[in-house]
């Protein structure tokens, strides 16, 4: 399963690393299609400067670990990256459509 920081939630699969890799950059595509239609801006690729620090306990963090390698996540981190942004994402977007 191909992935992105940027687009937390936009996935793409295949066979193969190839099929993966094109899949991925196709849902990528439609996903800033949609966004653009929608007014909204696509996340500009950006260098990581900021850091956060969580403590976990050591069955947390192990938790974490697998669930970030089952879904193919290279770490802890990119894996919290992702949730946190996807989640922030759509508690927006539901507090938006809530006042409308």
């Amino acid at each position: 399963m191909g992935a992105s920081a940027e687009l937390p939630g936009v996935f793409g699969d295949g066979e193969t690393p190839e099929e993966c890799i094109t899949s991925t950059r196709n849902s990528l595509l439609g996903a800033v299609v949609t966004m653009l239609e929608r007014n909204e801006r696509p996340p500009i690729r950006g260098l990581r400067t900021a850091q956060v620090n969580v403590r976990l306990t050591a069955d947390e963090k192990l938790s974490l670990s697998d669930a970030a390698r089952d879904l193919g996540f290279r770490g802890v981190s990119e894996f919290l990256r992702a949730a946190a942004l996807e989640w922030s994402t759509v508690r927006a977007r539901d507090q938006r459509i809530s006042r409308n």
